[in-house]
């Protein structure tokens, strides 16, 4: 098979179906791409696509080399892809995931300090919660994903950890759960909305309020969760509902009186920072410009951290 060229025909076709439709993808006139089809299908001596009035489609043989060629060109454009970021950083192309619960604390100074540093980067950044990291990793949709830390990494995912400020309980300013501290069962016995989160999220917040949740294992299922943070901080702000966010994503409505703090009487809500990480494929250089948002990303965290502390 000729190479790279080849490679694309029998692509093209399969997901087209049809010759012409594949020919204007490809750029070539049909005749030409049947002609082409016909010289790889006499060099493997096998019928690689069923022709019929309604179309093409691949026999057994064509399936199997198309999933390999498929396989072949998507490794070529990602590893073009890395030669461009390697080039000083210049120019080519970084895709960020980000879980929607931790991606404006996380990303918002790093991410835009990348892009001034490196105008000629094009950085694009996709919801992607801490449920699809691998899956999206993996299939590479995106280079590095930033979120909740998952509750079993997978073994091919490289990560590096960061501590972001503890979940909060807030409600609507002049909630009756805002006036004076509460006992953590009398804000569990009314509706709460909580972020999308991984089981050990959940399990600490059982453990820390072992009388309000007897049973840390089905600490989920007393809340409602929802993914959406913008969602989340409407129906908060709308609402009766009390709501559990991470401290970064409440910040500027509690700074401005349209939220309000629930104190309990027992303590903090959460024990401990929030844990986050940065995920990469192992089984993959990791490319320039991921590593320079990480490093910006930890920057970022820590000076935000520093002026906690100083305040």
């Amino acid at each position: 098979m000729d190479g790279l060229r080849s490679m694309a025909q029998l692509v093209a076709l399969a997901e087209e179906g049809n010759f012409r439709r594949a020919a204007e993808r490809l750029g070539v006139t049909h005749s030409a791409l049947s002609q082409a089809i016909a010289r790889i299908e006499g060099a493997y001596g096998v019928t690689l696509f069923e022709r019929s009035r309604r179309g093409v489609r691949p026999t057994a043989y064509g399936r199997r080399l198309v999933e390999g060629a498929r396989a072949a060109l998507t490794a070529v454009r990602e590893a073009e892809r890395d030669v461009e970021m390697m080039r000083d950083m210049r120019s080519g192309r970084l895709a960020v995931g980000a879980d929607p619960a931790v991606a404006e604390p996380i990303l918002g100074a790093a991410a835009a300090q990348l892009m001034r540093d490196y105008p000629g980067l094009a950085v694009s950044v996709r919801a992607c919660c801490w449920r699809r990291m691998a899956d999206a990793l993996r299939a590479g949709e995106i280079d590095v994903h930033f979120g909740l830390a998952p509750d079993r990494p997978p073994s091919e995912v490289r990560l590096s950890a960061f501590a972001l400020t503890p979940p909060v309980a807030v409600a609507r300013a002049g909630h009756p759960l805002t006036r004076a501290p509460v006992a953590a069962a009398e804000l569990f016995a009314g509706p709460v909305l909580c972020f999308d989160a991984p089981g050990w999220v959940f399990a600490r917040l059982g453990a820390a309020h072992p009388a309000a949740l007897p049973d840390p294992s089905r600490a989920r299922e007393v809340v409602t969760t929802v993914q959406d943070m913008a969602l989340l901080r409407r129906m908060a702000l709308a609402g009766e509902a009390a709501c559990i966010m991470p401290g970064a994503a409440a910040a500027e409505d509690l700074a401005a009186g349209r939220l309000a703090r629930i104190s309990l009487a027992e303590g903090p809500l959460f024990p401990g920072p929030l844990d986050a990480v940065a995920a990469m494929l192992e089984t993959r250089p990791p490319p320039p410009a991921a590593l320079a948002l990480v490093r910006r990303v930890r920057r970022a965290l820590g000076g935000a951290a520093r002026a906690r502390r100083a305040g």
